[in-house]
């Protein structure tokens, strides 16, 4: 049996991952974005 503490942890852990992996998502498209801005063809 598994200890709830532990379940509570790797949900939170899970959970900071989602919300890096959006926040490199994010990064990536104001990257893009201003790159675009940049950019007389786009």
């Amino acid at each position: 049996m598994q200890h709830p503490m532990q379940n509570a942890h790797i949900i939170q852990l899970s959970m900071t991952k989602k919300q890096t992996i959006r926040s490199i998502f994010i990064t990536l498209h104001q990257n893009i974005v201003h790159s675009c801005n940049d950019e007389i063809t786009c």
